[in-house]
């Protein structure tokens, strides 16, 4: 193999972890057998990529920057749908209670706990609820 610069091998390896084979071979004008080669190389000389999963790199592969982006903060990218609410819990400390499956109306039923558990939201602040 010919010599090839640290810096060189560390641009291919971004380029792969971030993009991908196909389009770093097209960027580098490479083959697929010479990247492979290079990232051979790079593992070899201790040179580290960005550390991205398989799955991570075809998700890039696969969506434009605008797709990720909306991805990213929690949208949708399928026109016609709403969008996803964004929650933000920086700030003040929230605190959720959730109770399913009660078995209100069962013989079995304890309506003791449920007080128990109501109790539990009170001491720990606002307290509202809902029984459907």
């Amino acid at each position: 193999m010919l010599t090839v610069l640290d810096e060189q091998l560390q641009q291919v390896l971004d380029s792969y972890t971030l993009k991908g084979m196909d389009e770093t071979c097209s960027i580098f004008n490479l083959s697929s057998e010479t990247v492979n080669r290079y990232l051979r190389e790079a593992k070899e000389r201790g040179i580290n990529g960005v550390s991205v999963s398989k799955s991570i790199r075809e998700i890039i592969a696969n969506y434009s920057e605008e797709e990720l982006s909306a991805i990213a903060k929690g949208g949708r990218i399928v026109p016609g749908y709403a969008k996803v609410p964004v929650v933000s819990f920086e700030g003040k400390r929230i605190r959720i209670g959730h109770i399913t499956d009660t078995h209100i109306g069962s013989l079995y039923f304890d309506d003791s706990r449920l007080h128990q558990a109501f109790e539990e939201f009170k001491r720990g602040g606002r307290f509202h609820y809902s029984l459907r």
